[in-house]
């Protein structure tokens, strides 16, 4: 409750009129020169003046008397709401031993002035990459709305919600020259002469630098996937077409008349075969390498852990020394090795391709690791969440897949001492489960300077415009 000052409170005041004995105010103004003491250009602020003891024990008329003279603190006297504590707040407490201060303050006892001085080295140069990214939060990482890992069917892909790429572009961009629409992307992939043969929902597919094409094919059967071509051993003067998958078949390219291939007791997984100028080869179980028409074991003295094939179409496998622990690369047809660094983190990588002295494998949610002859492997820069890719020169350039959300994929081409640049990107129409679109296959036709991008929704050919 507010206590109202006393009416007698105002007994001390002096009187207006100059009573008791003192002298009226003067009705004209005094001038300033008239002040008793008073310098008219004395700019002191009163600083020195002595203190009004009387002034330092004026209460406020809101507060009674015996409010004022008890010790509560004002806390106590103003009811304030409990508003909590907003995720601004610092917390109650901390003191500078949560911030890993030193104990004895800057200038205390160390000779140092605490910057009193000014600095004592020149400040750094202030560079831009230092800045803060204008569009990225308190931690510097991409807003939500903008980028989105999605973990799919062991493959990691990179959703630009915001519509816009993860990379610059490139100078100039490649000119998509052909496409066809399949509604169950592409199963296999590989390069014929003047193009690629593709197996897809219907049957096979042939692309050309400018047409893509359904081509008729007997007896291919069911659950097909994987599709390799290469001179068999068997016909070395002809191509022939294998399919993969439990069943696998071969057929001549000229006929695509597919019949069941001789395979080998020891073949009990589903074969995803690789064609190259030695023949066709695959992956068996505890790291076999299996070769030749009928697919018989290989012997490669270790774990083989992929098989791909160079610029030039021959065999390249990556084989780990299980007695050593020791990495190679096993090449051609006599299986010459080289010895290689170790993958980081002991990564265990389930494709490679090889460009010249270059190296390139992919490690499944780690992305492509690339090194030179026996050199240190390096992650290629952007890869990480890399589908397909193709080594496109002896330099060691590398081109991949990159998922852009459920209907689009980026075709991106790094160098070995360039940065990502987005080079192709190719739309289609979404799948009905809202999965990711994904480059599955890619293949570079290094005499053509064509690209063939086997993806989630369909057959495509770009190359440089």
């Amino acid at each position: 409750m507010v206590t109202p000052i006393e009416d007698d409170s105002t007994r001390e005041l002096p009187p207006e009129d100059g009573g008791d004995g003192e002298e009226a105010p003067p009705d004209l103004p005094i001038e300033y020169d008239q002040l008793p003491g008073d310098d008219p250009f004395d700019d002191a602020s009163g600083e020195d003046d002595p203190i009004d003891e009387e002034l330092c024990h004026m209460v406020d008329p809101s507060v009674s008397e015996d409010d004022a003279e008890s010790d509560l603190a004002l806390e106590e006297l103003v009811a304030f709401p409990d508003l909590g504590r907003g995720p601004d707040m610092e917390e109650p407490g901390i003191g500078a031993e949560a911030f890993e201060l030193d104990d004895e303050p800057p200038g205390l006892g160390t000779g140092d002035d605490g910057g009193a001085e000014g600095p004592s080295e020149a400040d750094e140069e202030l560079r831009a990459e230092d800045l803060p990214d204008l569009d990225a939060d308190e931690e510097e990482q991409a807003p939500e709305d903008v980028l989105l890992e999605a973990l799919e069917e062991g493959a990691l892909g990179l959703v630009a919600r915001g519509g816009e790429p993860p990379f610059s572009w490139a100078d100039r961009a490649w000119e998509r020259t052909a496409g066809l629409a399949l509604g169950e992307g592409v199963r296999g992939l590989d390069r014929v002469p003047g193009g690629a043969l593709a197996l897809g929902e219907g049957g096979l597919f042939v692309a050309s630098p400018s047409r893509v094409e359904w081509r008729a094919a007997r007896g291919l059967g069911e659950g097909a996937r994987g599709l390799a071509v290469a001179r068999g051993a068997l016909s070395p003067g002809e191509l022939r077409v294998l399919v993969g998958g439990k069943e696998p078949r071969v057929a001549r390219l000229s006929e695509l008349s597919f019949a069941p291939t001789p395979v080998a007791e020891t073949v009990d997984v589903p074969l995803r075969p690789v064609g190259t100028s030695d023949g066709f080869f695959a992956l068996g179980r505890r790291g076999a390498l299996l070769g030749g028409d009928d697919f018989v074991a290989v012997d490669v003295g270790g774990w083989a852990h992929a098989a791909g094939r160079g610029l030039g179409g021959e065999l390249v496998v990556l084989v780990l020394d299980e007695e050593s622990g020791e990495l190679g690369l096993e090449r051609g047809a006599s299986l010459a090795r080289t010895p290689l660094s170790p993958l980081p983190d002991d990564h265990v990588p389930h494709a490679v391709a090889q460009g010249g002295a270059y190296v390139v494998c992919s490690v499944d949610g780690a992305g492509l690791f690339r090194a030179f002859g026996s050199g240190p492997f390096a992650q290629v820069p952007g890869s990480r969440h890399a589908g397909a890719f193709a080594v496109v020169d002896t330099e060691g350039t590398v081109l991949f897949g990159l998922s852009g959300g459920d209907s689009r994929v980026w075709l991106v081409r790094v160098a070995v001492q360039g940065e990502p640049r987005i080079v192709a990107e190719i739309d289609g129409a979404s799948s009905d489960d809202g999965a990711l679109a994904q480059v599955t296959h890619l293949v570079w036709d290094a005499e053509a300077q064509v690209a063939y991008a086997g993806t989630s929704f369909g057959l495509f050919v770009v190359k440089p415009a």
